[in-house]
């Protein structure tokens, strides 16, 4: 093809094509440089903010108090509790051992999944039993060693839970003589 323009056009073009050229660039350059000044002014807030948080953990540490050595002192006291109503009076001490050793030991194929000792104001006492039983007559024979045993009064068992032949889900609640 013939090039039809005089050279002075041609470099005319040549200078409007490098002008052009030259502000895109400086263009996608200042864009460029906008986006990395957002993450360095959010960088540097961040670490600020870590930098105030860690200065206050130093003072605080310097300062001898621990946050959570107050919680932990709430959780000990709590548990020391916990531990002394599970104690309990030291005369009581064998009427939980005669009542779970019992238990426990004439269970036979019944898995216990609860036992919970209550004693009342009036000085009665009671045990609440849950478990699963393989079958009826695992349970019938349980509840009747449990009846004859010398810690318990009655033991008294729903009729539903005789309802299913299999896996039977059981609960039974055992009167105390104190």
């Amino acid at each position: 093809m013939i090039n039809l323009l005089p050279l002075e056009e041609k470099k005319k073009v040549r200078g409007e094509y490098i002008a052009r050229l030259a502000i895109t660039t400086l263009h996608f350059l200042f864009a460029t440089l906008l986006i990395i000044i957002v993450f360095i002014i959010s960088f540097y807030i961040s670490l600020t903010a870590a930098q105030q948080a860690n200065r206050d953990r130093l003072n605080m540490l310097a300062s001898g108090v621990s946050p959570s050595v107050e919680g932990f002192d709430q959780i000990i006291e709590g548990t020391n509790k916990k531990l002394h109503i599970l104690q309990g009076d030291n005369k009581d001490q064998h009427i939980y051992d005669r009542v779970f050793g019992t238990i426990i030991s004439h269970k036979g194929d019944i898995r216990i999944t609860g036992l919970v000792y209550e004693k009342g104001k009036d000085g009665s006492a009671t045990v609440r039993l849950t478990g699963i039983s393989p079958d009826r007559e695992s349970l019938l024979a349980f509840t009747k060693v449990l009846e004859q045993e010398s810690p318990f009064t009655s033991v008294e068992v729903p009729v539903s839970n005789f309802v299913k032949e299999r896996n039977i889900e059981f609960s039974m609640e055992i009167a105390l003589e104190v």
